[in-house]
């Protein structure tokens, strides 16, 4: 390995872009934080479209949202507009904007409408569906993930539609796609999107998702990372079962030799004692990863950098059985989650876990399984409109492809196309990451202020890119 990544190192140099900034007092479709603008972003919040479990969730939290979207944005919704719009599997969304140029594939815009449940609701500082304002922070479940970008995409497509009118056609056909459920798989929120767009041969050129953010502060580098997910970890989650015989299970007085709760502990124990090892090769994420920002680093950081992200990471989520504390269980079961990185499969991590427990009695089942996806090029036009945009925005910050850890919607697309790119536009630090999916999600003003200009810049890089890094987007000429 490590005379592969000297021959990588020895070959890179820096691929940034340095386009112009954007700035709020020349450019004229600079978006502000408006009180009408702050509403709807605060009014999208307070719909608790909350998922509990696969065909589980505020299904009134999902109508909500849906019926918020329509009287929020009415140029998107006149009779009059050239938007199609499409309501799929009851609760997610379709929109379409036809392009002029048949030639060219469409752009698809995700995000999702539903949020994850509040777990520890003392430990909020505000009340998470208020949407309230303190020190300039908005408060609220889905501030951060997704309903500042499922909003800031909205607002960037009525902007356009206000400052053009009902005549205004992209080049490129543009498909907002917003699923009900990704935060308990999106398999009929995303997975019912897809095959929608697939029945009508709406394929796109790239797709665009929620995904990593803007880093402070990370690796040592002297300056904020825009990482932009090009690949994706693999899902698993995995049920340990130990099933004895009800007569001989025992009572706590008696305790037989063997107890399906030691049984199933020893399971557990070999599999934290055994976690996998960090990949042994370079894929094309790290590869890419290492073209952008290797060249800003000390040489060693590198080498750590490269294998801190590949490791495998478990999580024992959930332990079962037991009916009464002097009755012993002949039933007892432990749920597992993988995150798996490219490279590896669902099989072969399965195949792991049941080498590495090595007891026949220990029965292994899926619950849940997505496999890996392979990097998405960094040459594909979905990816340089990203970066434009950032640069735009955040002109001295560093734009790097990354693996995607978490699991996102852009897994029911990967067979529509192979541009996958994931990436929330909020610079967060440290602390800031516990917020999502934890108490007091928040965003700041200024910070969404961004991400509204952030979009609008995407929608105009999308329709006018060229290689040629200038700054001119007039709403005139898209």
């Amino acid at each position: 390995m490590g005379v592969r990544i000297m021959q990588t190192f020895s070959v890179l140099i820096s691929e940034q872009m340095h386009p112009s900034e954007c700035q709020r007092t020349v450019d004229h479709d600079y978006l502000t934080v408006t009180e009408e603008r702050l509403e709807r972003f605060q009014g999208m919040i307070r719909q608790k479209s909350i998922s509990f479990a696969e065909k589980r969730g505020n299904i009134t939290g999902y109508v909500g949202v849906i019926e918020h979207i329509k009287q929020s944005f009415p140029f998107i919704h006149d009779t009059k507009s050239p938007v199609e719009r499409y309501l799929v599997a009851n609760t997610s969304l379709v929109y379409r904007l036809q392009g002029s140029d048949a030639s060219l594939k469409p752009a698809l815009l995700c995000a999702h409408i539903d949020v994850v449940p509040i777990a520890n609701p003392s430990a909020w500082e505000h009340d998470p569906f208020e949407a309230s304002i303190h020190d300039t922070f908005i408060y609220g479940r889905g501030a951060l993930d997704d309903k500042a970008r499922l909003t800031g995409i909205l607002e960037a497509l009525e902007h356009i539609l206000k400052t053009n009118g009902f005549n205004y056609r992209p080049k490129r056909t543009i498909i907002l796609a917003f699923g009900h459920d990704e935060e308990v798989g999106g398999l009929h929120g995303a997975g019912m999107l897809a095959e929608f767009m697939i029945q009508r041969n709406w394929i796109p050129e790239f797709l665009l998702d929620e995904g990593m953010p803007i880093f402070d502060n990370v690796l040592g580098v002297d300056r904020p990372i825009a990482l932009i997910g090009t690949s994706e970890k693999g899902y698993l989650t995995i049920k340990l079962t130990v099933e004895m015989d009800k007569d001989t299970a025992g009572h706590s007085s008696r305790p037989p030799r063997e107890q399906a709760i030691s049984i199933l502990a020893q399971a557990l124990s070999r599999i934290h004692d055994n976690p996998f090892p960090g990949v042994s090769h370079i894929n094309d994420a790290l590869r890419d990863m290492l073209t952008h920002i290797a060249p800003e680093l000390p040489f060693v950081r590198r080498l750590i950098m490269c294998n801190l992200w590949l490791f495998e990471p478990i999580a024992k989520s959930m332990i079962e059985g037991g009916v009464k504390e002097n009755v012993l269980p002949h039933v007892v079961s432990a749920t597992i989650n993988h995150r798996i990185s490219p490279g590896e499969s669902v099989a072969s991590v399965i195949e792991r876990d049941i080498a590495v427990i090595n007891d026949k009695r220990v029965q292994v089942s899926v619950v849940q399984a997505f496999e890996p996806i392979d990097a998405s090029p960094c040459d594909n036009i979905g990816f340089k409109v990203l970066e434009k945009s950032v640069r735009q925005i955040w002109p001295k910050y560093y734009v790097v492809p990354a693996l995607m850890i978490a699991g996102t919607d852009t897994k029911h697309y990967s067979h529509l196309t192979k541009n996958m790119y994931r990436f929330l536009p909020v610079v967060l630090g440290h602390d800031d990451i516990s917020r999502i999916h934890g108490p007091n999600e928040r965003i700041s003003l200024e910070a969404y202020e961004k991400l509204l200009n952030f979009y609008i810049h995407l929608l105009h890089n999308i329709d006018s890119y060229h290689e040629t890094p200038n700054h001119h987007h007039t709403l005139t000429d898209l």
